[in-house]
């Protein structure tokens, strides 16, 4: 009906027309209108009736209609119109969601809120929801320009903030006072020279994915790899002639990507985070046709995270936890669009081990090279990018640096404390793993060895047991003392073998100071308590070899056995404070090469049962006068204790030993290293290693370690023996630098070796410790 009556005003009166609005500006107040008739021309300058009405109260502001509106306006002269107001107009929609009626959604439109409201709001024939503003949100207000479309999608410039909107979760809003950027996006893709990144929900899990690569060419889905040529990613499928209409070029697969050095995956499918790097196949295009491939890239390393919260880290080179005491930072110097003359590289691509001696037969031999493998990957190859691309500068004398401890606000509370040695965690790229700290110390596992090297001491405190389950030798040399103590208990040492203790220049002492002496020994428990000193050895034999031999006992001596000799090349002596009995079920024999002199101040008595005979055939016997002596002694029996006294004068009482008849035997008996044969050991395969702490003394002598050589007992040594001498195992730095005024070891920042040299030498006599 409104619209009927206006039409019917400008119909009779030529000055009233409808106009669009163009733009307008509401800071001079100025509005462009683009009359509809076309007995109008083109453009008018556009006069608000409430902006003169305003200006008649004092008043400058007011509300200007917005471009896009339908507007009634007065024509004033040929060149201007006075705008009397703003045409309803309808928005023909169903639900309000479906239509950008505002830039952003939320309360206090009226179209969602109906509260305190009197039919505002409800959706009835010409209600304002219905009201059509030519795609102008309701939210703007005067001064702001919207840019839309019937679907939603928009540009918006704001009086404190932009926004470019397709939908409610696809748009990019920048704010004026917080200087914010703000991008929401359900699904979200970002590709660049680099790679792409996706972000997306796939209708039943969310998931992030991206991959990134170094190379240009890769970057196209070509491998830059050493290898056999692959197929062009470009065919011709017609016929070259010399009308080129009937040449035909197709991709040969138009769905072809880049390809991935590091891929990533975070939520569903990485469960919830898994980054791979990878080498790639080297005859593969990549490609999203669904088909199989039967060539895969080959993984280098990868980090996983689970949801469990398990954290996997892997790699098939060298992983390196360190703390440090040098980490050098690339200053730019360059723009990055300048153009600068490539430089030729100067490290080749990976570090090389000492080929000398085999990975596989030798493993230490990359502990060994470990600190020149670290230093050459950290700071040659880390920094390699850097200092070739002419674009950056790199420090190499860390005395340019300022000292971590002369800073004034490194932490919130404290300058810290920062050592300058450095530690760290290695798992090395043959698969060994070397814990070492800050002064030269270092546990080490590799080829199935363990080396506890301690730069000083090794304490070892269980509070319980100290158990050990040696599947071969025990071999343990000392250049001190040896001290094994039990305070409590006691000790015991089972061997199957000999067990010989061997002094070479002082003796062997046995000494205990029980205080009394203990008769019963148990026979199915261990010996914990004995009568002193007791050699026991039911089936074999107890044997001295001396100079001088002294058995001392202070209260009784008992010597006990089935046949008994006293052997002396000068005198035997046999005294006794008390009686001296002799007694024997057998024969008692006395024989002397010269006299045989019995005294006694008291009664000298021989007496036999069957006879007692006195003297020689042929000699003078002294007789007692007291009474008659008759009597003697026949021939045979004579001959028989002259032959049994030639026999004990001239005899050799050892031949009476079990198996020392011989003095050579006791003179030849010598003690001896086990041979190299008995530790089934053989030279340099089973060298010893040398420690971190020796092999950067040796290089730069700043620990000041002393040589130790081992002393050779009968031509052999302690582990593995004199015969193998060359079982020490050393190694040249080639990467490392030593700064006696920073007072300590540093990565070299230049001019790095490919490879350290590993050398054998004798551990028994170049071998050294702390003096």
């Amino acid at each position: 009906m409104a619209n009927y009556r206006l039409d019917r005003l400008i119909a009779e009166n030529n000055q009233f027309f409808f106009a669009k609005v163009v733009s307008s500006d509401a800071g001079t107040y100025s509005v462009q209108l683009a009359p509809i008739s076309n007995k109008l021309p083109g453009l008018l300058s556009g006069i608000p009736l409430s902006s003169i009405t305003a200006s008649m109260l004092g008043v400058k502001e007011c509300v200007l209609p917005q471009p896009g509106s339908t507007v009634f306006c007065f024509r004033s002269d040929a060149y201007t119109g006075l705008i009397l107001g703003v045409v309803p107009e309808s928005e023909n929609i169903d639900k309000a969601e479906n239509m950008p009626s505002r830039t952003v959604l939320g309360a206090g439109d009226g179209k969602f809120n109906e509260n305190n409201t009197q039919g505002y709001g409800t959706k009835i024939g010409f209600s304002k929801l219905n009201m059509q503003n030519a795609n102008r949100p309701t939210d703007v207000v005067d001064g702001e320009y919207v840019l839309g479309n019937e679907f939603g999608v928009l540009l918006g410039l704001f009086h404190q903030f932009s926004v470019l909107k397709a939908s409610e979760l696809a748009q990019v809003q920048a704010f004026l006072l917080d200087d914010l950027v703000r991008i929401i996006s359900h699904n979200f893709e970002h590709h660049t020279c680099m790679g792409s990144t996706k972000t997306y929900q796939d209708g039943s899990t969310l998931n992030c994915e991206f991959g990134i690569t170094h190379d240009p060419k890769e970057a196209t889905g070509r491998p830059n790899v050493t290898g056999q040529e692959i197929d062009p990613a470009i065919q011709l499928t017609g016929k070259t002639s010399s009308d080129d209409k009937a040449d035909f070029f197709e991709l040969k697969n138009e769905r072809q990507i880049g390809i991935d050095r590091l891929r990533g995956f975070v939520g569903q499918l990485g469960d919830f985070l898994h980054l791979v790097f990878s080498r790639p196949a080297e005859s593969q295009l990549r490609a999203l046709d669904g088909v199989p491939t039967d060539v895969f890239d080959r993984g280098l390393a990868s980090v996983k995270m689970g949801m469990d919260g398990s954290m996997a880290f892997r790699s098939i080179g060298g992983v390196a936890f360190e703390k440090t005491n040098w980490i050098r930072v690339p200053h730019r110097i360059k723009a990055v669009e300048e153009k600068v003359e490539k430089k030729e590289s100067s490290l080749p691509p990976g570090f090389t081990f000492d080929s000398s001696v085999s990975s596989q037969d030798l493993p230490y031999m990359h502990f060994l090279q470990l600190r020149d493998y670290l230093a050459f990957t950290l700071e040659g190859q880390a920094y390699q990018g850097f200092n070739e691309s002419g674009k950056f500068e790199v420090n190499d004398d860390p005395k340019k640096e300022t000292a971590i401890g002369e800073g004034t606000k490194l932490t919130p509370d404290k300058t810290g404390n920062f050592y300058p040695k450095s530690s760290g965690m290695y798992l090395m790229p043959n698969g060994g793993v070397v814990f070492r700290d800050a002064w030269g110390s270092a546990i080490v596992m590799e080829g199935g060895n363990i080396y506890l090297q301690p730069a000083k001491d090794l304490v070892m405190q269980p509070l319980r047991n100290l158990v050990g389950k040696v599947g071969q030798n025990i071999a343990v040399a000392a250049k001190d003392n040896i001290d094994l103590s039990s305070t409590d208990g006691g000790f015991r040492l089972k061997t199957h073998a000999a067990q010989y203790l061997y002094s070479a220049a002082s003796g062997i002492v046995l000494h205990s100071d029980v205080a009394s002496p203990f008769e019963y020994y148990p026979t199915d428990a261990p010996v914990t308590d004995v009568g002193g000193i007791v050699l026991h050895t039911p089936k074999g034999g107890l044997v001295t070899h001396a100079a001088h031999s002294l058995f001392k006992s202070e209260s009784n001596a008992v010597i006990k056995s089935d046949l008994m000799f006293i052997d002396a090349d000068s005198r035997v002596l046999l005294r006794s404070g008390g009686g001296f009995d002799v007694f024997t079920s057998g024969d008692l024999l006395f024989s002397a090469g010269k006299n045989l002199i019995g005294f006694t101040e008291g009664t000298a008595l021989f007496v036999g049962l069957d006879n007692t005979a006195v003297g020689m055939q042929k000699q003078t016997i002294g007789i007692s006068p007291l009474g008659p002596v008759e009597g003697l002694f026949e021939k045979d029996t004579f001959n028989d204790w002259k032959q049994k006294s030639s026999e004990l004068a001239n005899g050799d009482f050892q031949e009476y030993s079990f198996g020392y008849r011989e003095d050579s035997v006791f003179d030849d008996l010598k003690f001896r290293f086990p041979s190299s044969n008995d530790y089934r050991l053989s030279e340099r395969l089973d060298a010893i290693p040398q420690t971190l702490a020796q092999q950067e003394d040796a290089q730069f002598e700043n620990l000041g370690l002393a040589t130790w050589e081992e002393k050779a007992v009968n031509d052999t040594m302690p582990y593995p023996g004199a015969d193998l001498p060359n079982m020490y195992a050393t190694a040249s730095l080639a990467n490392l630098q030593f700064d006696p005024s920073l007072g300590d070891t540093y990565n070299k920042a230049i001019e790095h070796s490919v490879i350290g040299k590993i050398d054998f030498s004798d551990l028994f006599k170049e071998y050294r410790v702390y003096a």
